[in-house]
C-alpha cells in the first residue's frame, strides 16, 4: 500500500467516527440518550393532587407487618412493719411496623414522632428507645429499689400495690393510598388508684413525608372546637350526657370524616370510658386546609390491616 493510499484510508476512518459521534450525540440518535432539558417522569415532583398508588415494592403486601414484642420482669425487696416485702415490675413493648412504608421519604420524622409519643424519648432509633424502657425497672411509689433482680415472670398472687406494670403498644390502625395511621396505647398501673390508660393516634402523610398536625388539617382551630361542641350538644339531645370540650384531642382520619378521641373523664364520665366524636368532612369543609381537602378528594383504598 502506497503512502497516499494509507493516508486516504485513515481519512475515511476518521470520517466514519465523526459521523457516528454526530449520530449518537447530535440528535440523530436522540432516542438513545435522555433529553437534557426534560426531567424523567419518575423524578418529576408530585403535584398536591397526585395519588400515591404504590409506595412499596411490588413484592410487599399492603398489610405485611413486622412485629417487635419485648418483655422484662424485675423484683426488689423492702423491709416493712410486717417484715420483708417483695415488689415487682413488668415492662412490655409491642410494636407493629408496616413494611410498605420502608424506603419512603423523610421516614425519620415518623420514627421521631412515634418514639416521642410512645416513650417520651428524643431519638429516631426505635431499638434504643425500646431498650431504655425495657431495661429500666420501675416500682410503686415509695419502694426502695437499691437491689433489683430479673425474674422470668410475675407471680399470679402479687398483692395489689406490690407491682408496677407498663405496656406500650403501637398498632397500624388504617392504611390508604396516601396515609398510614397508627394507634398508640400507653397503659401503666401500680394499683387500682394509680391506673392510667392513654390512647393516641398519629397520621403519616406518605406523599409529603410528615406527620399531620391540627395546623395541617384545619385553618381555624377555635372554629373547629365550636363545631366539636355543637356535635356534643347533638349527641346529648340523643340521650348521651357529655361535657363540653375545652380542647381538641387526638384525632384520626376515616374515609367519611375526622374522629376526635377524648380520654376517659375528659368529656364523659367513668361509665362512658373513652369518647369519640365524629365530624363528617362535609360538615366542616370551610375549615379544612387546601392540603386536607386534597386528601379528602384524592385519597382512596382505605384498609384496616388484619389482626396479628
Amino acid at each position: 500500500m502506497t503512502r497516499e493510499t494509507a493516508r486516504f484510508v485513515i481519512l475515511i476512518l476518521l470520517g466514519v467516527n465523526a459521523i457516528a459521534a454526530l449520530w449518537r450525540y447530535g440528535g440523530l440518535g436522540r432516542e438513545e440518550v435522555p433529553v437534557h432539558d426534560t426531567v424523567p417522569a419518575a423524578e418529576q415532583p408530585k403535584k398536591p393532587t397526585d395519588k400515591v398508588w404504590k409506595a412499596e415494592p411490588p413484592s410487599n403486601k399492603p398489610d405485611e407487618l413486622i412485629a417487635i414484642d419485648k418483655q422484662a420482669f424485675y423484683k426488689t425487696f423492702t423491709e416493712g412493719d410486717s417484715g420483708i416485702n417483695a415488689y415487682y415490675c413488668a415492662r412490655h413493648v409491642k410494636l407493629q411496623w408496616p413494611v410498605a412504608v420502608n424506603g419512603e421519604r423523610r421516614l425519620n420524622t415518623l420514627h421521631r414522632a412515634i418514639i416521642d409519643a410512645l416513650f417520651g424519648e428524643h431519638t429516631d432509633n426505635i431499638y434504643i428507645a425500646i431498650d431504655n424502657v425495657i431495661m429500666q425497672p420501675k416500682f410503686p411509689e415509695g419502694v426502695n429499689s437499691d437491689y433489683v433482680e430479673t425474674v422470668k415472670s410475675l407471680p399470679s398472687n402479687v398483692p395489689t400495690g406490690h407491682a408496677f406494670r407498663s405496656r406500650h403498644v403501637l398498632q397500624v390502625y388504617l392504611t390508604s393510598d396516601r396515609l398510614v395511621e397508627f394507634q398508640l396505647r400507653i397503659h401503666q398501673c401500680a394499683g387500682a388508684a394509680t391506673e392510667t390508660d392513654v390512647r393516641k393516634y398519629l397520621v403519616y402523610d406518605r406523599l409529603k413525608g410528615n406527620v399531620l398536625t391540627l395546623d395541617d388539617i384545619v385553618g381555624d382551630q377555635k372554629a373547629l372546637l365550636r363545631a366539636l361542641n355543637r356535635r356534643i350538644d347533638q349527641l346529648n339531645r340523643r340521650g348521651m350526657c357529655l361535657k363540653q370540650a375545652s380542647r381538641i384531642p387526638s384525632f384520626r382520619l376515616e374515609p367519611e370524616g375526622i374522629h376526635f378521641v377524648f380520654p376517659r373523664y375528659e368529656v364523659g364520665y367513668a361509665a362512658d370510658g373513652e369518647v369519640t366524636v365524629k365530624l363528617p368532612y362535609n360538615s366542616i369543609t370551610p375549615l379544612l386546609t387546601p392540603e386536607m381537602k386534597d386528601i379528602v378528594i384524592n385519597n382512596a383504598n382505605y384498609s384496616r390491616p388484619k389482626k396479628h
